[in-house]
C-alpha cells in the first residue's frame, strides 16, 4: 500500500464555484480510495439524493410513511419505462 499524498484538481459543475487543487491521502490504496469517496460524497450532496436523505432523517412517522410510498411509485414508473424490466 502506498503511503503519502497525492494532488488532483476539483472542476466543480457550478461554474460559480472555483476550480482547486486539493490534496489526497494515498494510504487507503484502491480498497479505500480517497479520491472515490469525495466524488461519490460531492454528487451524493449534488443530488436529489442529498435532499431526500435529509428529507427522511428530519421526517415524523407519518411523513416517512408518505415518502416510502413516493419512492415505490417512482420505482414502478422506471420499471414501466425500462426495456429491461
Amino acid at each position: 500500500m502506498s503511503s503519502g499524498n497525492f494532488t488532483y484538481v476539483f472542476i466543480p459543475a457550478n461554474d460559480s464555484k472555483p476550480i482547486e487543487a486539493i490534496i489526497g491521502d494515498k494510504s487507503g490504496g484502491l480498497s479505500d480510495d480517497c479520491l472515490s469517496k469525495e466524488a461519490k460524497q460531492y454528487f451524493f450532496k449534488n443530488s436529489d439524493k442529498g435532499e431526500r436523505a435529509a428529507a427522511l432523517e428530519n421526517a415524523t412517522p407519518e411523513q416517512r410513511k408518505l415518502l416510502a410510498e413516493q419512492l415505490r411509485e417512482e420505482v414502478k414508473a422506471q420499471a414501466a419505462q425500462s426495456s429491461y424490466a
